[in-house]
């Protein structure tokens, strides 16, 4: 059966990456692009040279080499928690001239607003096979790149990040902090990459972050007490990881119940680190 999600490099993408290895140049990589397919899903080739129904465009966040083969690049976008109302269904990346280097195909996820009760930054990689990867570079523009809510998270926690103020707080009493809940996770699930799983609320808005592993699809990763919960169901569509030729989807539910759990996936779960990383109004 032919692989039904994957990334490629275009035509337009080897034949400006063979002539800058033989001229000793670089192509750089600028632009990262969602798509909505056109309406439906298909699969891309490499003569493409736009995707066929472009909803969203915004900087490459971060690039880097794959750990597990030199030829394969990943790049990656964050989409802020402020933009949405479309699907995506396909994703390219194009260099510095508007030339499209690469496209994938990826299963639907819709990005809703803010305004539909639901908040949550999502990240894209796509991740691409290159003859000659050497001469590819990504010059990320430090006044743009997006820090997510768990890349804060973690600054804020880092006492060597501000050891001035860590060292003043350290003399006061009665310091508010935020009221973060340890998760009780159920069904087997286990905690991935030394996180913490919890959640919090900060007004009528439901914080959870943390990372898990063994999870099965459907079954509960654990549950929201009352209190916590938004009294609707809720999904949050993300793309967790990806390699060569095989984008991982994972979509993420909160259910009115307070079940948290994961009910779609491209990929084999049980050895794949899944993101909770999301908010949500009660509303």
């Amino acid at each position: 059966m032919a692989t039904q999600y994957y990334a490629i490099p275009t035509s337009t993408g080897n034949a400006i990456m063979a002539n800058a290895f033989l001229l000793g140049q670089k192509v750089n990589v600028t632009t990262f692009i969602l798509g909505d397919g056109g309406g439906g899903y298909y699969q891309p080739t490499a003569d493409m040279t736009e995707l066929r129904g472009e909803v969203w465009r915004g900087n490459v966040n971060s690039a880097e080499i794959d750990p597990a083969d030199p030829n394969v690049i990943n790049f990656t976008t964050i989409i802020p928690s402020d933009v949405g109302g479309f699907t995506v269904r396909e994703m390219g990346i194009e260099d510095d001239r508007g030339r499209l280097i690469g496209v994938a195909n990826t299963p639907e996820m819709q990005l809703v607003h803010f305004e539909d009760g639901v908040t949550a930054e999502s990240e894209f990689v796509i991740s691409i096979a290159f003859t000659h990867p050497q001469v590819l570079e990504w010059k990320v523009d430090p006044t743009i790149v997006i820090a997510t809510k768990r890349d804060i998270v973690a600054h804020n926690d880092d006492e060597a990040a501000h050891p001035h103020l860590f060292a003043e707080l350290s003399n006061k009493v009665n310091i508010e902090t935020p009221n973060w809940i340890n998760a009780e996770l159920i069904n087997g699930v286990t905690i991935r990459s030394g996180s913490l799983v919890r959640y919090r609320k900060d007004g009528n808005i439901i914080f959870l972050e943390g990372w898990v592993g063994n999870v099965t699809l459907g079954e509960a990763v654990f549950v929201l007490p009352e209190g916590f919960r938004s009294g609707q169901t809720i999904a949050f569509a993300t793309l967790q990881s990806s390699q060569l030729n095989e984008q991982n989807t994972a979509r993420l539910v909160v259910n009115a119940n307070g079940n948290v759990y994961f009910d779609r996936s491209t990929k084999n779960l049980e050895d794949t680190g899944l993101s909770l990383f999301c908010s949500f109004s009660t509303l």
